[in-house]
């Protein structure tokens, strides 16, 4: 075998590599926009076990997109390696989609542009869901500050026909 062979046989299984590496991402990802999904559906219905559940879930599905980043950069670093260029071993996968020739070059780009879209919508979806949260418990502390202030009612006419006042005893008094 012919040492340019060899080349272009270890670009190819790291190019391979990566595609796995980017296709592995592609199920987490989903996962992860299906749970903002969930989570902007229980805050549009004030359901609280669904955004426990949700919680719970998000973690695990975290900790997964972390492990596959770290694979992704290691396999990152062996393309580089591959293509002789080490400076690449820290750049962008679209980046590197540029160093390479084609069909690979078309694969990464292809591959990249689907997960694009997908982390966008996650990320939009995310952003919702913190601002309705946001939205939702700004409005919570107006209502109790508004039920926690001491106003003034009515109790009747005085003998001179004057309105008598008192502090209003609200519920939140009892309650706390």
């Amino acid at each position: 075998m012919t040492q340019a062979v060899m080349e272009r046989q270890g670009l190819r299984e790291a190019v391979d590599s990566l595609m796995d590496e980017l296709s592995a991402l592609a199920t987490p990802l989903s996962d992860l926009t299906r749970l903002a999904d969930d989570k902007l559906a229980a805050l549009r219905n004030a359901n609280a076990a669904r955004l426990r559940e949700v919680s719970e879930e998000e973690p695990a599905l975290i900790t997964l997109m972390a492990e596959l980043d770290r694979r992704r950069s290691a396999v990152l670093t062996r393309l580089a390696q591959a293509l002789r260029s080490p400076d690449l071993a820290t750049a962008r996968v679209s980046e590197i989609a540029n160093h390479l020739p084609e069909p690979h070059a078309s694969r990464i780009r292809a591959k990249t542009a689907g997960l694009q879209r997908l982390a966008t919508d996650l990320q939009k979806k995310n952003n919702l869901a913190g601002e309705v949260a946001r939205a939702l418990h700004m409005h919570v502390r107006h209502v109790f500050a508004e039920l926690a202030k001491t106003g003034q009612e009515s109790i009747g006419y005085g003998p001179t026909g004057q309105d008598q006042r008192r502090s209003a005893q609200l519920l939140i008094d009892a309650v706390g």
